[in-house]
């Protein structure tokens, strides 16, 4: 007889849901022109990134722990950021066709690249040091950046 879905969840996967679900609600309310409230959800989002680690490590892990991880992180770490910047400068780069092509193949680039990152992640860890830039300091990064207002073609090279 089959298991439950729900039986299949540990304690740090329902963190790891909640991190998608703070990516959510990042993307709501940055279509509601709340982007100080979207920036806190990330931020949010970000520790419960962190947290579904630690509570893996010391309680117990699933047999869907990675890939839960892995697809909260792409919904707060990976879109939730995207749109963030996309909101965030769309409105002063709306005159330049050009600016807007540069905006959005940037940041499917930026996409493309933590899809496979975060993919890849559980296959690749070495137990000893970390291999590569992790999803959370990226998008701390261009969340910080874009929140700060900084020039726009400065900001298409820091997010390729």
């Amino acid at each position: 007889m089959q298991k439950s879905m729900i039986r299949l969840l540990s304690f740090a996967d329902l963190i790891s849901i909640t991190n998608a679900i703070f990516g959510f609600f990042s993307i709501i309310t940055i279509f509601l022109n709340e982007f100080h409230l979207a920036f806190s959800f990330i931020l949010i989002a970000i520790l419960a990134d962190g947290l579904d680690g630690i509570v893996a490590r010391k309680i117990r892990k699933s047999n869907i722990g990675d890939y839960l991880e892995s697809m909260g992180d792409m919904a707060s770490l990976g879109i939730a950021p995207s749109i963030f910047i996309f909101g965030i400068y769309y409105n002063s780069i709306s005159y330049n066709s050009y600016y807007e092509i540069y905006l959005i193949s940037s940041l499917i680039i930026y996409l493309f690249l933590g899809l496979i990152r975060l993919a890849s992640f559980h296959t690749i860890k070495d137990k000893k040091y970390f291999v590569g830039l992790p999803a959370s300091a990226s998008t701390i990064f261009i969340i910080i950046l874009g929140k700060l207002n900084i020039n726009f073609v400065y900001m298409i090279f820091i997010i390729i």
